[in-house]
C-alpha cells in the first residue's frame, strides 16, 4: 500500500521536489489549470446532451477555480 504522500505524487502531473516529497502541501498551477479546462469542456458536453444543471455546476465549478488560481497566483 502507498503512503498517501506517495500515493498524491503518483496523482500529479506538476509534481517537484520543493516540498518536500508531500505534494499535498502546494497547489500546483498545470494541475489546477486541467482541472478548469475539463469543468468547462464537461460543462459544454452537458450542455449538449440535455443536462443543464449538471453543466451549470461544472461552470460554477470552473469559476471557481479560477478566482482561487487568481488568488493564490
Amino acid at each position: 500500500m502507498l503512503s498517501p504522500e506517495l500515493a498524491s505524487e503518483a496523482e500529479n502531473l506538476d509534481w517537484v521536489p520543493v516540498f518536500g516529497g508531500d505534494v499535498r502541501r502546494c497547489a500546483p498551477i498545470a494541475v489546477n489549470s486541467a482541472l478548469v479546462a475539463y469543468a468547462r469542456v464537461l460543462s459544454l458536453i452537458g450542455n449538449e446532451i440535455g443536462l443543464a444543471s449538471e453543466a451549470r455546476a461544472f461552470s460554477q465549478e470552473a469559476d471557481n477555480r479560477t478566482a482561487l488560481i487568481h488568488r493564490y497566483c
